[in-house]
C-alpha cells in the first residue's frame, strides 16, 4: 500500500501529464480546422487539372506522352509512403506501414513460382517512414522528412520530381502512394493509389470538344503534367498532415480522459487513506483517555 505521501506526488505527475495532453490536443484541434481549408483548395486545384487533363486528351486521341508508357507485366515498382516525423498520434502511423508491409509481401509473392522476383523502390516520407523500412533492411534512395507547413509545397515538388524521372528513366514500371485518406473527423484510414503510369481511359468514348492548342500539344502537355503530379502529390501530403492531425488529437483527448480518471480513483485513495489516519489517530486519543481514567 503506497503512502499517503507517495499518492500526493502521483496525482501532482499525472495532473501535470494531463495539462501537456490536454495542450497537444488543443494544438492538434487548431492545426486540424487549419489543414481542411488548404486540403480543400488542394482538392480542388488537383481536380481541376484533371479534369482539364481529361478534356485535352479527350481531343488530342493520337497523341502519346512517356508518363503514359504501359507495362504489360510489370514487375519494378515505387511506392511512396507517407508518415510522420513525431509520434504521439494514435495508430495513425503503425496503419499504414501495415498496409506497406502487406503491399511488399503481395509484390514479393506474386514473382514465385519461376518467374523473376519484382523489386520495390520505397520512398518513404516522414522520419517514422524511414526509420520503419531501413530496419526492414529496405534501401532507401530517396526520402523527405522534417516536413511542415512551412516546406510542404517543396516537398511535393521534390517528391513528384523525383517520381516522375525515376519513371521515365525506365527504373520502375509503376508509382503507387501510400498515404492515410481523409474523408470527415469520424473517419480516416490507408489508402494505396496508383501514381504511375498515366491512363487515358478517362477520355476514352468522349467527343473532344474541338480545342485550338497553340502552340502544340506536346508543349502543352509537357507544361501541364508536370503540374498536375505536384497537384497530386501536394493534395496527397495535406490528406497525411489532416489525418495525422485528426489522430493526434483523439489520441490526447483519449490520454486526457485516461488521466481525468487515474486522478479520480488515486483521489479517492488518498481521502480513503487520510480517513484511516484520522481514525487512527482518533482511536488511540480515546484509547489514552481511557487508560488515564483509570
Amino acid at each position: 500500500m503506497p503512502s499517503l505521501r507517495q499518492i500526493r506526488r502521483r496525482i501532482r505527475s499525472v495532473e501535470n501529464t494531463k495539462k501537456i495532453t490536454r495542450a497537444m490536443e488543443m494544438v492538434a484541434a487548431a492545426k486540424l480546422r487549419r489543414f481542411e481549408d488548404l486540403l480543400a483548395r488542394a482538392r480542388e486545384s488537383a481536380d481541376f487539372l484533371e479534369n482539364l487533363l481529361g478534356r485535352l486528351l479527350a481531343d488530342v486521341r493520337d497523341y502519346d506522352h512517356p508518363l503514359f508508357r504501359a507495362v504489360p507485366e510489370p514487375k519494378r515498382f515505387a511506392l511512396l509512403v507517407v508518415a510522420s516525423d513525431t509520434g504521439l498520434c494514435g495508430t495513425y502511423n503503425a496503419n499504414v506501414l501495415a498496409r506497406a508491409a502487406a503491399f511488399l509481401k503481395d509484390r514479393s509473392q506474386s514473382g514465385k513460382g519461376g518467374a523473376s522476383a519484382p523489386s520495390v523502390e520505397v520512398v518513404p516520407v516522414g522520419k517514422n517512414a524511414v526509420n520503419y523500412f531501413r530496419r526492414l533492411g529496405h534501401e532507401v534512395k530517396a526520402s523527405f522528412v522534417e516536413n511542415r507547413l512551412s516546406n510542404f509545397e517543396a516537398t511535393a515538388e521534390h517528391a513528384a520530381e523525383h517520381l516522375k524521372d525515376r519513371f521515365l528513366a525506365g527504373a520502375v514500371d509503376e508509382v503507387y502512394l501510400l498515404y492515410t485518406k481523409y474523408v470527415s473527423k469520424a473517419q480516416y484510414g490507408p489508402k494505396l493509389e496508383k501514381f504511375l503510369n498515366l491512363e487515358k481511359s478517362g477520355a476514352e468514348g468522349k467527343p473532344g470538344p474541338g480545342y485550338i492548342l497553340e502552340p502544340d500539344a506536346g508543349r502543352i502537355f509537357d507544361a501541364l503534367l508536370p503540374k498536375f503530379l505536384w497537384s497530386k502529390i501536394r493534395a496527397v501530403l495535406l490528406e497525411s498532415f489532416l489525418s495525422e492531425q485528426l489522430s493526434r488529437m483523439m489520441a490526447m483527448r483519449q490520454a486526457t480522459d485516461n488521466a481525468a480518471e487515474m486522478i479520480e480513483e488515486m483521489t479517492l485513495l488518498r481521502n480513503k487513506l487520510r480517513q484511516a489516519a484520522i481514525t487512527k489517530e482518533l482511536i488511540e486519543v480515546v484509547s489514552g483517555a481511557k487508560a488515564l481514567k483509570r
